[in-house]
């Protein structure tokens, strides 16, 4: 949801900045579809997070740092049936940390690649806000 959205949001923008950071920081949520399915869900929509049939909605944000390994944040407001699930769901999680981290290196990495050219002439800038 939100929080994941801000917090890759957050981390991409430092780097834009040229603020050097050792790693970047990465958010996904995961969650769990229960009532027969036992279905794991990854990147929840609102429509995932939201209460249905009754029962409440299982959505675990969580925040990684990916290249160290390192868990930052894991929140969940809802019980599940077993810690099983809870480690199923939060390793889902902490797969999408992973793929959201390939995702914005690559953004980053061709963003940087386009200033490099601006900055040896190979390139315009092209201004957006010109009326």
């Amino acid at each position: 949801g939100r929080l994941c959205a801000a917090i890759n949001a957050a981390s991409v923008a430092l780097v834009d900045a040229g603020i050097p950071v050792k790693d970047i920081l990465c958010a996904c949520s995961a969650g769990y579809a229960g009532g027969g399915t036992d279905t794991t869900l990854v990147d929840l929509n609102r429509q995932e997070e939201s209460s249905h049939a009754g029962q409440n909605a299982v959505c675990l944000p969580c925040a990684m740092l990916p290249q160290r390994g390192t868990l930052v944040l894991s929140q969940c407001e809802a019980r599940l049936p077993d810690f099983v699930t809870m480690d199923r769901v939060l390793e889902a999680a902490m797969d999408g940390c992973r793929a959201v981290f390939d995702i914005l290196q690559a953004a980053i990495r061709e963003r940087a690649s386009v200033l490099l050219g601006m900055r040896d002439g190979h390139g315009t800038v092209v201004n957006s806000f010109a009326v």
